[in-house]
């Protein structure tokens, strides 16, 4: 299945990067390929497309073979509605990407949902795991407020779709106050990237 895009995600000329397909049951993962050297797989978090890592990943590039991945229904990745949105699904899609492009060891950086996949995958397949870097992330269950808020976020997704005014609530939800005050453009890319979202993958994703 041809790759397509979900929301705003930059690519450098194809003489700069490589966009690798892997296939896993049902669904076509993408993956950004950049740089020499040592492979550094960046997971990003809920919601979140490579596009999050794009500073980052320009930089690291220097030093390092960079390799972003797009989760399922995300960014270039496709993900049919029905699809499984648990971690125990996305520690095996990152297995099946690390398998696909022969990364026998990889230097595996996690944020929010992507450490908690990295964590799992790190478990699972330590001898496949040369270092391992968590951000802003957790080793357990969110506290129950903050689960039934994003339960009660998905179920409004279910029925009224990826919305601006959820958008905004996420935002809330998800990001600091200082980091919506100072980085508003980045802000304002990430809400119009959600409200491109089929949502079918915001509601199985948030749930």
């Amino acid at each position: 299945p041809e790759c397509l895009p979900h929301g705003p995600a930059f690519r450098p000329p194809p003489a700069l990067m490589s966009l690798h397909h892997v296939e896993v049951p049902g669904v076509t993962l993408c993956v950004d390929d950049i740089g020499q050297g040592e492979p550094l797989l960046l997971l990003p978090g809920m919601l979140c497309d490579t596009s999050l890592f794009e500073a980052q990943a320009h930089a690291l590039a220097r030093h390092a073979r960079v390799l972003r991945l797009d989760w399922r229904g995300h960014g270039f990745s496709t993900g049919p509605h029905q699809t499984r949105w648990d971690l125990s699904r996305l520690v095996e899609d990152v297995h099946a990407v690390c398998q696909s492009l022969q990364l026998e060891r990889v230097n595996l950086v996690g944020f929010s949902l992507g450490g908690m996949v990295a964590l799992r995958y790190a478990l699972a397949h330590p001898t496949r795991v040369r270092s391992l870097a968590l951000l802003n992330t957790s080793g357990g269950r969110e506290d129950l407020g903050r689960r039934l808020r994003f339960l009660a976020l998905s179920r409004l997704a279910g029925l009224l779709g990826p919305h601006p005014a959820l958008t905004a609530l996420a935002a809330r939800e998800m990001l600091a106050p200082r980091f919506r005050r100072h980085a508003r453009d980045t802000v304002v890319a990430w809400r119009r990237a959600i409200e491109k979202l089929d949502p079918g993958v915001v509601r199985g994703v948030v749930r």
